[in-house]
C-alpha cells in the first residue's frame, strides 16, 4: 500500500500504483514510499520524505513566487500545470521531469538558491524542445538557467543577480571550453557550457539589447517552440536586426579563453 508521485498521473491499485504518462518521455521518473508528509497548495503540492521538515517555508515561498513570475511572462497560452515537489533525504541528485521536480534535503538551502533552482526547473515547461543529445541542448538548459536568474533578480534585487553572475564567470574564465554554438557543430556541450557559459552569454545579450527588448526575445523563445540555434538567430534578427544577430552569433562562438568578461 505505498504512495507514489511521478512524471505523469498516478493511480492507486490494490497491489501498488500505476503511473500514466500521456506525453512522450525519456524515462519513467517516480518516487514510491510508504508515506509522504504532503502539503497541498493551489498550484503545487509538496511531498516530504524527511522526518524533519526544515526549509519547507522557504520552498513554499520560492515555488509560489516562481509560478506567478513565470506564468506572467510565458504562460498566457500555455500556463504551468500543477507542480509536484518531492523533497528527499539524500544530499545529491535533484532533477526535473516537467511538473515532477525532486529536491535534495533543503534544510540548509538559502532562499536565493531555492528560488533560482525552482524557477529553472519550472522554466523547462517551455524551454524543452531542443534535441538534448546534441549541441542544441544549450537552448534547453541555458535559457532555463537564465530564466531562473532573472527571477532571482526580480525577487532579491540587482546585487544578488550580479553576485551570481560573477560566480558563473569565475567558474568558466580561462577554462578550455568549446564554443557554445558554431555552424556545423553537433556534439552536446559539457555542463559548464550549458549551465554557466550559456547563461553568461544571455546576460551579455541582455546588456547589449536592453532589458525590454531582451524580455521580448526571451518570451518569443519560450512561447514559439524554437528548438535550434539557427531559428533562434533568425528570430533575434527579426526582433532586433542583423547587427544583433551577428553580434550574438559571434558571442556564441567564443571559447573559454577568449575573455568571458567581454560584454
Amino acid at each position: 500500500p505505498w504512495h507514489g508521485v511521478a512524471n505523469g498521473s498516478v493511480a492507486r491499485l490494490p497491489t501498488g500504483v500505476r503511473v500514466i504518462n500521456e506525453e512522450a518521455s525519456l524515462d519513467i521518473a517516480f518516487t514510491l514510499a510508504p508515506a509522504f508528509h504532503t502539503t497541498q497548495f493551489e498550484n503545487f503540492t509538496l511531498y516530504d520524505l524527511r522526518e524533519t521538515h526544515g526549509g519547507i517555508d522557504r520552498l513554499t515561498g520560492a515555488a509560489s513566487f516562481c509560478i506567478d513570475h513565470l506564468n506572467a511572462r510565458y504562460g498566457a497560452r500555455d500556463a504551468l500545470p500543477n507542480a509536484h515537489f518531492v523533497i528527499h533525504r539524500r544530499a545529491e541528485s535533484a532533477y526535473n521531469r516537467r511538473s515532477y521536480i525532486t529536491l535534495t534535503d533543503i534544510t540548509e538551502t538559502d532562499d536565493e538558491r531555492l528560488t533560482q533552482f525552482v524557477c529553472h526547473e519550472l522554466a523547462h515547461h517551455w524551454s524543452v524542445g531542443a534535441n538534448f543529445n546534441t549541441v542544441e541542448n544549450w537552448l534547453n538548459e541555458s535559457f532555463a538557467e537564465y530564466a531562473g536568474n532573472m527571477a532571482l533578480r526580480d525577487r532579491f534585487g540587482e546585487d544578488a543577480f550580479i553576485e551570481r553572475m560573477g560566480r558563473y564567470l569565475s567558474r568558466i574564465e580561462d577554462q578550455d571550453l568549446p564554443p557554445i554554438w558554431v555552424p556545423g557543430a553537433t556534439d552536446r556541450r559539457p555542463y559548464l557550457v550549458n549551465y554557466r557559459a550559456g547563461p553568461v552569454a544571455l546576460w551579455h545579450l541582455e546588456s547589449w539589447l536592453g532589458r525590454p527588448t531582451f524580455q521580448t526575445f526571451m518570451t518569443r523563445y519560450m512561447t514559439e517552440g524554437i528548438d535550434t540555434t539557427p531559428d533562434l538567430l533568425a528570430m533575434l534578427e527579426d526582433l532586433a536586426g542583423e547587427e544583433a544577430r551577428n553580434w550574438f552569433q559571434a558571442r556564441l562562438a567564443m571559447t573559454g579563453t577568449d575573455g568571458w568578461q567581454s560584454r
